[in-house]
């Protein structure tokens, strides 16, 4: 009989054993599969473009990709360097905007905390 110990050891041998199997006999499985479908004039046509979209995705053309998102910037017009300069010139700015918490605005001078404007139960 196992003892703990062992049976968790044994559970994750049998898990490593399983995650090994996925990653080569059922990404093999899986790729044959969609280039099977891919590749056959017989199948439905909605079948077919899902599975050359999975390939395509699993070889990096669609997605994001293919908007320039994850482009590397070797690969990258001029036009497309530009957008991603400008963009990440955006974000960076938003970064370093103090947060904004929604509601009403109170002035307050240097030095001074101001009394807060009554409100309503609903304001």
């Amino acid at each position: 009989m196992l003892n703990d110990t062992d049976k968790a050891q044994e559970i994750q041998r049998i898990r490593e054993a399983a995650m090994y199997r996925l990653r080569t006999e059922g990404v093999a499985v899986a790729v044959q599969t969609l280039i099977e479908i891919s590749g056959d004039r017989t199948a439905p046509k909605n079948a077919r473009v899902v599975a050359s979209r999975t390939l395509g995705e699993m070889n990096g053309l669609g997605g994001l990709d293919a908007l320039g998102i994850e482009k590397p910037l070797s690969e990258m017009t001029r036009a497309e360097l530009s957008a991603a300069k400008d963009r990440a010139i955006a974000y960076l700015a938003e970064l370093e905007r103090p947060p904004v918490i929604e509601g009403i605005a109170i002035e307050v001078q240097d030095g001074e905390a101001g009394e807060p404007p009554e409100l309503g139960l609903f304001d």
